[in-house]
């Protein structure tokens, strides 16, 4: 399968199925905060910081454990350098980088994702959307090793039945 673009704007309605690659750019999105009465956390604004801390929702989300290392506004956004975001490998037990980000003043990030997000990422969308249905066929569709598709197949967190009841919420009589 040949990713295609996000932001493809050809108008064709045929595109059903796209992986996001390991490195995106994100245009106008927030990134530096440019002056002093802009909405901004630590040098960055707070589309951008908002948007970085859904990408570390998304992966916890996706058992990647995110709870102990900081998020968009732990950091320092003074100029264009490099921040990692990081998540605990309990398998390695160590600490790996999520993804990587750069901000600029001109309102865009630059995200380089670590593979094995963006593969959980990319096998999940294709899950929800109903165009993957098995790990054999992520493996197939998206073009990653099967042991990585079993491992990353329906892995996201969910709220059972018991989860709700627990909650306080009572099934219908």
């Amino acid at each position: 399968m040949r990713p295609a673009r996000l932001d493809d704007r050809s108008g064709d309605s045929k595109l059903d199925r796209y992986k996001i690659e390991y490195r995106v750019v994100l245009e106008r999105v927030g990134g530096l905060s440019t002056s002093s009465w802009d909405n901004s956390v630590s040098g960055l604004s707070n589309n951008a910081a908002d948007l970085l801390n859904d990408l570390r929702t998304v992966a916890a989300n996706l058992n990647f454990d995110v709870a102990k290392h900081c998020g968009a506004r732990g950091f320092s956004w003074s100029g264009s350098d490099v921040k990692t975001f990081e998540y605990w490998d309990s398998i390695e037990g160590a600490t790996r980088a999520l993804f990587e980000v750069r901000a600029f003043k001109n309102g865009n990030l630059h995200i380089r994702f670590a593979q094995e997000f963006v593969m959980r990422l990319n096998l999940e969308f294709g899950r929800l959307k109903g165009w993957i249905k098995s790990p054999r066929e992520a493996a197939e569709e998206l073009d990653i090793p099967f042991d990585v598709a079993v491992a990353g197949f329906e892995v996201n967190h969910k709220l059972e039945n018991l989860s709700a009841l627990r909650l306080g919420f009572q099934p219908d009589a």
